[in-house]
């Protein structure tokens, strides 16, 4: 948006700075009026992306089913992105325990669920017909060059707020079990400060995993393999078969139930394993020049109305 207007250290500062003060009220019922300015700027910024590439069609029709020439390591990449694209449920417990009537999670659940999958599908349909090979990583800068900058502008919100969701919901894990849940919510200086010093630590942290891995869809990719490989698939049924242990055959209906479980802890368990695999071989790729780097790490594939 500003054409690279300063050192891209200095972004990420100012970004964790927000994220910082974003993640400072202690219960989600602050943080989540956020989220209603969120999912709104990323539907608009999307349809505003997916229009613009539409009417402008950059690379229309080139569509490949299966690009050839693609080693597995190499394809890894994509598959991870996609799987971190659902691993939002790792902030559902933490959603529920503090909803007002808890009856009311699975409504919220199922409404979240129907309209995230169906918009990714036409956003991802419509994108990758219309601009083909081109297509960027976020999508968003699929777009030419001024509707990206306007579409991007719009998902400041978003790009804000996901994150600050998410660092939230795990500082408030670690801060539960440092505190306790009798004093978590008291206003007493001590448990203020220890708030405030896990906040600040998660988003330093966070900061220097990003400048130490300055590649988008690697991290992205770092992030899938490591965790959402098994809140998604390893760890709802290891749960499940916990719940039921002793009881995983009684039925013909249960005992398929509990081989289609087995089945996913081994498939999060190989996702896992080839995600490391894949972001291992693209980490060693990274050149040490480009860690904590000034340089623009921006690289558009369209540059139609510049």
């Amino acid at each position: 948006m500003t054409e690279h207007g300063t050192c891209t250290v200095v972004f990420s500062v100012i970004g964790m700075i927000v994220c910082f003060l974003f993640t400072l009220p202690r219960t989600l019922k602050n943080v989540s009026y956020c989220s209603v300015f969120s999912c709104g700027s990323i539907v608009v910024a999307s349809t505003v992306a997916m229009t613009a590439i539409a009417i402008k069609k950059p690379g229309i029709g080139q569509i490949v089913t299966v690009r050839p020439g693609v080693s597995l390591v190499q394809g890894l990449g994509p598959v991870m992105n996609i799987i971190l694209a659902y691993a939002g449920h790792v902030t559902f417990f933490g959603m529920f325990s503090e909803l007002e009537d808890p009856r009311d999670f699975k409504k919220a659940l199922a409404m979240t669920q129907i309209f995230t999958v169906s918009f990714y599908l036409l956003l991802a349909a419509v994108v990758y017909y219309f601009a083909g090979p081109l297509v960027a990583s976020p999508a968003l800068g699929s777009a030419s060059y001024v509707v990206r900058k306007v579409a991007f502008g719009i998902a400041l919100p978003t790009i804000v707020v996901a994150g600050v969701i998410n660092g939230h919901v795990g500082c408030k894990y670690v801060y539960l079990r440092v505190c306790g849940a009798e004093t978590a919510h008291k206003k007493s200086f001590s448990a203020l400060a220890k708030w405030v010093g896990i906040v600040a630590g998660a988003w330093i942290i966070a900061f220097l995993i990003a400048e130490a891995i300055p590649s988008f869809n690697v991290l992205l990719g770092l992030i899938a393999a490591l965790f959402t490989s098994w809140f998604s698939y390893g760890l709802p049924p290891v749960l499940w078969l916990y719940m039921y242990r002793g009881e995983w055959f009684v039925s013909k209906k249960r005992g398929m139930v509990t081989v289609l479980n087995m089945l996913l802890v081994v498939l999060g368990a190989a996702i896992c394993g080839l995600g490391m695999w894949n972001s291992g071989y693209e980490l060693a790729r990274i050149q040490v020049s480009e860690v904590f780097s000034c340089k623009n790490n921006w690289k558009p594939s369209l540059d139609v109305g510049k």
